[in-house]
């Protein structure tokens, strides 16, 4: 899955004794309860970000993002701000879970969360729908887990004895409310269904696809964004062996056979892909169409403005006559004041910088200023 700050390895804000003290020697009542099965093991707590939280506005770190806004540093602050992320959306403070879904949330809440993610952190203001992505995200996930963790227990008293302390009681309540009702029971069987039919999922872990292009961008070394072959091929690789599905297997295997010799168009039809994979969160087509024209009316604009021939032969022609009349003017200008002043020197390639533009008639011209300052003598 993609960064969505739920888990991060590297965090260091949990305390001992959320993690658990291996030197603790249990009690004979609780050797008789882990038994019973009544004792759940003590594991590794969610990430909380305290350092993040209780940082300073003039403490805030920078967040460098590409052309759509994604993040793609290759350090830790990458993993620490969708970490961050991960610990708002699963506050109660911020966003409750007694909303049915992400668009139900009040926009007010959602602009209370953008201030308070500013406020720890510098990013620009294309950044800001790809953070509101990851909140939702995370949110969602946040809700799918807590859902989860209650088909453990058999009755209502049990799930709500049961309830997490960052949940409060009445949106635990809630959520049990909309839970039980039919039509949402059957929407969720069709969804773990579904989920259960992908396939070709990537074993990138936390790391994002833009992360990832990023990476693979800068080990190629001529700035050439990488094909969706080749992302399909580094996102699949990492764990190749008996956790790699059979269908992918296949495809993999038949990209690596055709890789060579063949052109992308023949590989792509290879890949599975129904909309922009490769691209990370919050890409869409029209998007991915304005970079590229953006790029070709760059390449357009750069060779027209290198090679004057590429100027149409309308806009060449008022040019040439414009360039003509000036330099007319000024000879005879200086023709004039030759005149008046007869032991003035006129340099003879005075007007060479007027022939850049005509260089068709540049003879002819350089013959008639001089004539005209032969004259004047």
């Amino acid at each position: 899955m993609e960064d969505d700050g739920e888990y991060d390895s590297t965090d260091q804000d949990c305390s001992e004794d959320e993690v658990g003290d291996a030197s603790e020697v249990p009690t004979a009542t609780e050797f008789e309860n882990q038994a019973e099965n009544l004792v759940h093991k003590r594991t590794r707590g969610p990430t909380k970000c305290k350092a993040i939280h209780a940082r300073e506005l003039e403490e805030r770190e920078t967040v460098i993002v590409n052309d759509f806004g994604q993040p793609i540093q290759d350090d830790k602050i990458c993993n620490q701000f969708s970490s961050f992320l991960g610990t708002v959306a699963r506050s109660s403070k911020f966003l409750p879970l007694h909303y049915v879904s992400w668009p139900h949330v009040p926009k007010e809440k959602k602009l209370n969360v953008m201030n308070y993610v500013k406020s720890k952190y510098i990013f620009p203001p294309i950044c800001e729908k790809w953070v509101m992505k990851t909140v939702s995200s995370a949110w969602r996930i946040h809700k799918c887990s807590t859902k989860r963790k209650m088909k453990g227990f058999k009755t209502r008293a049990e799930k709500l004895a049961n309830c997490p302390d960052t949940i409060p009681t009445h949106v635990m309540e809630n959520l049990l409310d909309h839970w039980e009702k039919p039509a949402v029971k059957e929407q969720s069987a069709r969804n773990t269904k579904a989920r259960e039919g992908q396939v070709n999922q990537h074993k990138l872990g936390r790391k994002s696809y833009a992360r990832q292009c990023h990476q693979l961008k800068k080990e190629k070394g001529n700035d050439e964004e990488p094909t969706e072959i080749e992302m399909f091929l580094k996102t699949r690789k990492v764990n190749e062996g008996p956790d790699m599905d059979e269908n992918t297997r296949v495809q993999f295997e038949e990209l690596q056979n055709h890789f060579v010799g063949e052109g992308e168009e023949e590989q792509e039809e290879i890949v599975w892909r129904p909309n922009l994979r490769f691209h990370g969160r919050d890409v869409t087509p029209n998007m991915l169409k304005r970079k590229h024209e953006g790029v070709a009316a760059i390449n357009q604009e750069k060779g027209t403005t290198a090679n004057p021939s590429m100027l149409s032969e309308d806009v060449q022609k008022r040019l040439d006559q414009q360039t003509s009349q000036l330099s007319n003017g000024l000879r005879n200008a200086m023709a004039s004041l030759k005149e008046s002043n007869p032991s003035l020197v006129i340099p003879q390639n005075m007007f060479d910088f007027l022939l850049v533009n005509n260089p068709t008639e540049a003879n002819r011209n350089n013959e008639n200023e001089m004539s005209i300052l032969d004259t004047a003598e």
